[in-house]
C-alpha cells in the first residue's frame, strides 16, 4: 500500500508528526485516516514510555506553573474553585513550547474536576489541599475548560510520556493543589482566585491560589473577587511563608515584629495600600455587611527546591 499523498499532509499538519512516521501509519492501516490517527497516538504513548524511562533520572528544574479558575454563581454571588500545577521539564527552552504549555493546561483542568468535592483525606476540612499525584496520574487527561474540543484521549501519565516522546526532555509532574468547595451545611462561601508571573493567563513561572471565606451575603460579591485576586498577585510578588501568626516559627535573634511582616500574609503590607492584609480584610467585612477571612494560600515557583 502506497500512503495518499493528500491523507499524508494532513496527517502532518493535524500531528506534527514526522514525514517518516506519517508514511508508516497510513500504510500500516491502509490510508484509513481515523485509524492511522489512532496508531499514531498509541505510537506516541509507547514510544513516550520507552524514552521517559531512559530519561528519567535526568534533572528537570524548569518547567511552567498553570492556573485554572472555575465560577459559579449562587445567592451569594460568585463561589470559585481553582487548581495549581507544577510541571517540570530540563530547560526553559521546552517549557515555551505550545505542547508543554498544552499539556500543563490541561493537567490542571483534571486536578480541578477531580478535585471538586472532594474531602481530604483526614477528615478535617481545608480550603487548600495537595493532590494526590498517584491518582492524578491515572486520571482521564481532559480538555482545557476554554477548549472547544471536548475529546479525552488517555491519562495524564499517558500525556506526559506522550509529550515526552514529541520533545525528548524529562517531564515530571511535581505539585498540584486545589482548593476545595464549601463543605456540606457550611455557612460560608468559598472565593478562590489567583495569580500568574511570568507566563499568559494559563501558565507562568510563578503562581498562587488564595481562597476567601465569606459568612452571610456580601454587597458587592465582584469586589471581594478583585480583592482575592489583588491577594493572590500579593502573595506572588511578596512570597509569605505562613498565613497568620499561629503558624509562624520565629528564628532566634531576629525582630519578631519584622519577621512576621515579612513572611506572615495577614501581618504583610497590603500592596494596594491601607495597612495590613489584616486589617484590610477587616474594612471589607464591614463595608460587605458579611463576615470576610483568608482561609489559604499557596504559591508555586519553577525550581523551587530543586539543585540544579
Amino acid at each position: 500500500v502506497k500512503p495518499n499523498i493528500k491523507l499524508l499532509a494532513k496527517l502532518r499538519q493535524e500531528t506534527q508528526v514526522s514525514m517518516t512516521k506519517a508514511k508508516e501509519a497510513l500504510v500500516k492501516c491502509e490510508n484509513d485516516y481515523e485509524k492511522a490517527l489512532e496508531w499514531l497516538q498509541e505510537d506516541a504513548v509507547a514510544s513516550g514510555a520507552k524514552k521517559a524511562e531512559k530519561l528519567a533520572g535526568r534533572t528537570a528544574s524548569e518547567g511552567l506553573v498553570a492556573l485554572v479558575l472555575n465560577n459559579s454563581t449562587s445567592e451569594f454571588g460568585t463561589t470559585s474553585t481553582g487548581a495549581l500545577v507544577d510541571l517540570s521539564c530540563e530547560t526553559d527552552f521546552v517549557s515555551r513550547n505550545e505542547l508543554f504549555q498544552q499539556l500543563a493546561t490541561r493537567i490542571s483542568s483534571t486536578a480541578l474536576f477531580l478535585g471538586q468535592g472532594v474531602p481530604n483525606s483526614t477528615g478535617v476540612f481545608k480550603a487548600i489541599n495537595e493532590a494526590s499525584l498517584e491518582s492524578l496520574q491515572n486520571a482521564p487527561l481532559m480538555p482545557h475548560p476554554s477548549s472547544t474540543e471536548a475529546d479525552i484521549d488517555g491519562t495524564v501519565q499517558e500525556g506526559i510520556s506522550e509529550t515526552i516522546g514529541k520533545l525528548g526532555e524529562n517531564i515530571v509532574l511535581r505539585r498540584v493543589a486545589v482548593s476545595a468547595e464549601a463543605a456540606n451545611g457550611s455557612e460560608e462561601s468559598l472565593i478562590t482566585s489567583g495569580y500568574l508571573h511570568g507566563g499568559d493567563q494559563s501558565t507562568g513561572k510563578i503562581g498562587a491560589l488564595v481562597v476567601l471565606g465569606v459568612a452571610g451575603k456580601p454587597e458587592q460579591p465582584e469586589e471581594l473577587q478583585k480583592f482575592a485576586r489583588q491577594l493572590a498577585r500579593q502573595i506572588v510578588g511578596f512570597n509569605p511563608k505562613y498565613l497568620s501568626e499561629s503558624q509562624a516559627s520565629i528564628p532566634e535573634g531576629v525582630s519578631k515584629t519584622e519577621f512576621l511582616e515579612q513572611n506572615v500574609l495577614l501581618n504583610q503590607s497590603f500592596m494596594m495600600g491601607g495597612g495590613s492584609v489584616q486589617e484590610v480584610v477587616e474594612r471589607y467585612s464591614e463595608s460587605m455587611k458579611a463576615k470576610v477571612r483568608v482561609l489559604d494560600f499557596v504559591r508555586y515557583e519553577v525550581g523551587e527546591g530543586i539543585e540544579k
